[in-house]
């Protein structure tokens, strides 16, 4: 076949040079070099190009010396894909047996793809899954000799909205633990399947690989803990020991992905034990606020917390005055210089659980706290998600339902906070839900993305309008998952559904244009 039968033209090639024939060029005849083939047109991955073969042309003899014996023409066509996807290529003609192949760039044999009549009759189509990258079309004839006439090109691309995550070295399957974004890797740790997790992995999108996270000198096994990024390591505090035991922890340790190695947390002026809690990254500090003293048992909740200093290894208490009321089960953003605590619950006994519609502003720099209005909040929720926006903070979905376990279902309401004028936007409901799961969230840059269960949607507050996200090849149904946000692309990855999962996937929402 055309461009593969690559040993046997350098073996007639050779032969031909041993004997004092002509030069790898199609004049076929005398020393002078072949005439370099002129540069591939650039096209869209989405185009139609009107094309002919002429006598001007490169041939295949010119374009690979390799090809000596083939005098067929060609033009050649570049085309670049902006991200991993489908592409089809299709070459229509009445006036000849078009010929397709497709190479990387710049074009060398083998190709990636050839093909002859798979458009139907004498016409070529090939079909073919590609990384981002560029990549050169060769519209040829499908007889080694030189004819003309005129053809069309047609280009199409489906780009891969989402892509799975390799599961060959993955974290070991697990739910409840934490994931953060080192800025090239997402850093696994933590959780539970059948016991909880002292371990994890480091999975890089780039390659599409994992790498374990050292279990030497790591904290101990937990669950319901929090994990940051400080822009040069993980930090990861609290928690709960999960088993029989209900115990919460008040420990942590700093992971370095450079080293692969970790270093223990002061213990001097640290947080009470907890679990549930939040922990947010403020440029230089890690403020540890609320959560729960206990999982079985009433009157747990905390209002509480501190600031740790990775720098000094120092930690410092948070003012308790003006502090909203103690709760687990709630979110925490940072505005760039200040925490926003909202919502969650309260468990004064078993049978009174408490759903709160409040919060408060932490202001580090003075140690102090403000109240949120209420006027226009959002309906009371816990196992909600915040995400901030530059100059709101949007707070969506969760549990309202106090005789359902926190993350099994949540409802698809919300609203955005305005902390300079302490005011609540509307925000139009989402055209989901979920009875099996709660939400987890990203902020984009542009919109908020939220993928639950197995559905997902994407908010702009700009216009206060929902998408949906493609659900073409997005992962399976899961609850108690995470999602971390590249600058480019969402990872989702682990929780349960019958079960602790070891999978998930990539969603690039670019170019996404599901309603």
């Amino acid at each position: 076949m055309k461009y593969t039968n690559i040993i046997a033209s350098l073996v007639a090639a050779l032969l031909l040079n041993a004997c004092g024939g002509g030069s790898s060029g199609d004049s076929g005849g005398g020393t002078s070099p072949p005439v370099a083939c002129a540069a591939p047109t650039a096209i869209e991955p989405d185009d139609t190009v009107s094309g002919s073969l002429s006598s001007s042309d490169c041939t295949a003899a010119r374009l690979f010396p390799s090809q000596s014996g083939d005098q067929s023409l060609l033009d050649q066509y570049a085309v670049t894909l902006p991200v991993a996807g489908e592409l089809t290529i299709e070459m229509q003609s009445t006036d000849f047996d078009a010929f397709l192949a497709l190479f990387d760039s710049p074009p060398t044999i083998p190709p990636i793809a050839v093909d002859d009549d798979s458009g139907g009759g004498l016409d070529a189509m090939i079909t073919v899954n590609l990384s981002a990258g560029t990549y050169v079309i060769v519209a040829n004839s499908f007889t080694d000799t030189a004819v003309t006439g005129s053809y069309v090109l047609t280009t199409s691309f489906r780009p891969v909205i989402w892509s799975p995550v390799t599961d060959i070295g993955a974290a070991e399957a697990r739910t409840e633990h934490t994931a953060v974004w080192s800025d090239m890797e997402m850093i696994v740790w933590g959780g539970q399947n059948s016991f909880t997790k002292d371990s994890g992995a480091k999975y890089d999108p780039a390659g599409d690989s994992w790498t374990p996270v050292t279990q030497t000198g790591a904290p101990s096994p937990r669950k319901l803990h929090t994990a940051v990024w400080t822009g040069s390591e993980m930090i990861v505090w609290g928690g709960f020991t999960g088993g029989f035991a209900f115990e919460t922890i008040d420990d942590g340790a700093r992971y370095d992905p450079q080293t692969d190695s970790w270093a223990l947390i002061s213990a001097v002026n640290q947080p009470s034990p907890r679990a549930s809690h939040t922990a947010v990254w403020s440029g230089s500090k890690m403020l540890v606020w609320g959560g729960r003293s206990c999982l079985a048992c009433a009157n747990g909740e905390l209002g509480t917390g501190a600031r740790y200093d990775p720098a000094t290894d120092t930690w410092t208490p948070i003012a308790t005055l003006n502090a909203p009321e103690a709760r687990f089960n709630h979110t925490a953003i940072w505005t760039g210089s200040k925490m926003i605590i909202w919502g969650g619950a309260s468990d004064r006994g078993i049978a009174s659980l408490t759903v709160l519609d409040n919060g408060g502003i932490y202001d580090p720099a003075t140690d102090s706290w403000t109240a949120i209005t209420t006027v226009g909040a959002p309906l009371p929720t816990r196992c909600h998600v915040a995400v901030w926006t530059g100059t709101e903070m949007i707070v969506f979905g969760g549990q309202n339902n106090v005789n359902l376990a926190c993350g099994i279902s949540s409802v698809n309401t919300g609203r955005r906070y305005d902390p300079v004028s302490d005011s609540w936007n509307p925000m139009a409901d989402a055209p989901l839900g979920s009875s099996l799961s709660g939400p987890a969230a990203i902020w984009s840059g542009d919109r908020m993305i939220t993928w639950f269960d197995d559905v997902g949607g994407r908010y702009d507050p700009v216009t206060d309008l929902w998408q949906g996200v493609s659900s073409d090849n997005a992962p399976t149904a899961r609850r108690h998952h995470t999602v971390v946000w590249t600058g480019t692309r969402m990872i989702v990855w682990g929780g349960e559904f019958a079960g602790p999962l070891g999978t998930g996937a990539i969603y690039d929402p670019r170019f996404d244009t599901t309603p």
